[in-house]
């Protein structure tokens, strides 16, 4: 492949592509923000209204670009914005939630198929109220506990870090629906920076090693991980084969967003957006759209040339 002129492995003005946008937040229940700042969090209390004002109702046309949208499916005026925006065709996910598993049956009848990153931000679950994770227990059956059969599929997001989740809780939601796993990083901008102080947004943000934390707490502030590592870790975590976990992080994606005919697979007519793995998948090349973008190996020449250029100038 060409190592384009910054050494980049590739010509990284030919690279990945932005699917769409999700908006996650700020319609969400206080008690489950995570790193997000309380005093920025609402509720929809006008329904689309509320909506409209925060994001700008030109920026929810079908054109903008706008795929998923995560909120509290409980919150006032939540189910008129979920079954509104879903028929506009954009993916509620429930998120940041203290919602209870028959909120889940309500939202889901309302237009909701996706849970933003299982375990995290929402209510734990509980032998007598086994809240969002019982909707995925209940999709493994060949019927839903609500009789709803207009509810769409249910697909959840998990980040298989080894932080975000412990490796058996992710095994447990694997087990449960394994065709439903979507693998997602959560990474912020700090990703490969290495240990130190950064920023998400307008909040301080320290890394060491792979956690990433509000600075002076413990809360996560989304992750540094890459989607190689987290495919590795859930299928160490899950010990599913390495077909399962590559489709949790294509196939199953590419689904929930309703692109499945030409992303996430391989077959005449998708397109040509190729990853090459070794046996450890770690990802060696990559083409977009048929391209060559990405050679590790070529990379690493790169990097190994321009260190020694620089110690002979010492």
């Amino acid at each position: 492949g060409d190592c384009g002129d910054g050494g980049n492995g590739g010509d990284c003005r030919r690279g990945a592509n932005i699917l769409g946008l999700h908006l996650e937040g700020p319609f969400f229940a206080p008690s489950k923000a995570g790193a997000h700042p309380v005093q920025h969090i609402r509720d929809p209390v006008e329904g689309m209204k509320s909506v409209q004002e925060i994001y700008g109702s030109a920026n929810l046309r079908e054109d903008f670009g706008v795929a998923t949208i995560t909120l509290a499916p409980e919150r006032e005026g939540a189910a008129e914005v979920i079954q509104t925006l879903s028929d506009q065709g954009i993916v509620i996910s429930m998120g940041h939630t203290d919602a209870a598993l028959q909120d889940g049956h309500e939202a889901m009848a309302n237009g909701a198929s996706l849970i933003t990153h299982m375990f995290n931000a929402m209510r734990p679950f509980h032998h007598r109220e086994p809240a969002l994770l019982g909707l995925v227990a209940e999709q493994s059956g060949e019927g839903r506990g609500d009789g709803n059969q207009k509810s769409k599929d249910l697909y959840f997001t998990i980040i298989s870090d080894g932080i975000h989740a412990h490796p058996t809780a992710v095994r447990l939601a694997h087990s449960l629906c394994p065709d439903r796993a979507v693998l997602i990083t959560d990474a912020m901008s700090a990703m490969g920076l290495g240990d130190g102080e950064h920023s998400l947004g307008d909040t301080d943000v320290v890394v060491k090693g792979m956690k990433a934390t509000v600075a002076g707490t413990d809360t996560l502030a989304g992750s540094v991980a890459s989607m190689d590592f987290c495919i590795q870790c859930y299928k160490k975590y899950t010990q599913c084969s390495t077909q399962q976990a590559l489709k949790a992080a294509t196939l199953h994606p590419a689904t929930v967003l309703g692109i499945q005919d030409k992303k996430g697979t391989i077959k005449v007519g998708a397109d040509a957006d190729l990853v090459l793995l070794d046996d450890g998948l770690n990802v060696l090349r990559t083409w977009v759209g048929g391209r060559d973008v990405y050679d590790a190996e070529c990379l690493s020449k790169s990097r190994s040339t321009a260190g020694a250029g620089r110690s002979s100038t010492t």
